[in-house]
């Protein structure tokens, strides 16, 4: 009786059977990787895509900022000569 259990254990682990489950876990992990890496991929270029829209923003604020920077410095620099010059003037004449 004990042999005949053991012939029944063993007719469901042959080689053929295990050659298949061995391929069908093989299968399912390369189409569960195949997933991962397609919505990694997906994931990653939507946050590319989000970078690219802040950074440009980012880069015309910064144009912005530095345009408002060299305007109020182009005026101080003209009330500094205008000031130089008059200042200048009236030294001399008290020199003078």
């Amino acid at each position: 009786m004990a042999k005949n259990k053991k012939n029944k254990d063993n007719k469901y682990f042959t080689l053929e059977n295990a050659i298949d489950t061995v391929s069908l876990v093989n299968t399912v992990a390369l189409t569960t990787t195949e997933k991962v890496f397609d919505k990694g991929f997906e994931t990653v270029e939507k946050l590319q895509s989000l970078t690219d829209k802040l950074l440009k923003k980012g880069f015309k604020f910064s144009a912005k900022q530095h345009d408002v920077m060299f305007d109020a410095l182009e005026d101080t620099k003209e009330k500094a000569v205008k000031t130089y010059k008059k200042v200048s003037k009236r030294f001399n004449k008290k020199a003078a």
